[in-house]
């Protein structure tokens, strides 16, 4: 939840940082939370967004990646499940 104060004044780094800490995190809530805290951070700097995802796409669980990524263009989407 405090990473929404920095996602709002543009500073994404913050959440990115926790997420990938907690990537590996087997309770869903916090799963819950890291897909929701990227997602919104995506919306400010999509390429953090995607750069996040393709780094960490082997330790998020398929749900988690598939909530942050929910808000990419379908194209961008696609590639990223390619892999």
């Amino acid at each position: 939840m405090a990473t929404y104060a920095f996602i709002k004044r543009g500073d994404v780094a913050h959440s990115f940082r926790i997420a990938t800490m907690l990537a590996e995190d087997t309770d869903a809530y916090v799963q819950k939370a890291i897909g929701s805290w990227v997602r919104e951070s995506g919306k400010r700097d999509q390429a953090a967004l995607v750069n996040f995802l393709m780094l960490n796409r082997d330790r998020l669980p398929r749900t988690t990646f598939i909530a942050a990524a929910s808000q990419l263009p379908a194209k961008v989407k696609e590639q990223l499940l390619q892999h």
